[in-house]
């Protein structure tokens, strides 16, 4: 599979593995249809969330996270009394919410669907898992 030279650079600037190629190449040619327009005609795309939902997680440490969804872009998350407001975020699957310095990322909804709290690293990635977490 070929890769595109920008693809390339990135690789061999960050020191990442070639065979990442394989993946980055389908990748950089959705972005690609998105931005044309022509992948929406063909792929249904639910909101990420229903506005005014709310929701209770369980997590592996015991905590609770509360999330509620004041529209399908925006999610609040309430972690250890504090309340972080975030905004909807890129994500190749599921629901990724970014702010206050960490991100909420659900696959799915209704009891039993996993989300995790994220640490945000600056460079717009997920850091380290802070919470693994089950919808009540």
């Amino acid at each position: 599979m070929m890769v595109a030279p920008r693809v390339a650079a990135i690789i061999r600037r960050h020191g990442l593995s070639p065979q990442l190629a394989e993946n980055l190449v389908p990748a950089e040619r959705l972005i690609e249809a998105v931005l044309k327009g022509s992948v929406g005609a063909c792929v249904d795309v639910p909101p990420a969330s229903e506005p005014g939902l709310r929701a209770t997680s369980r997590c592996e440490s015991g905590r609770r996270i509360q999330v509620s969804y004041p529209s399908d872009s925006a999610a609040v998350v309430v972690h250890e009394r504090r309340t972080l407001r975030m905004t909807l975020a890129v994500s190749a699957s599921g629901a990724r919410y970014v702010g206050g310095g960490l991100e909420w990322w659900t696959k799915g909804s209704g009891p039993g669907s996993p989300g995790t709290l994220f640490r945000h690293l600056d460079d717009g990635t997920s850091g380290e898992a802070v919470e693994q977490c089950e919808q009540e």
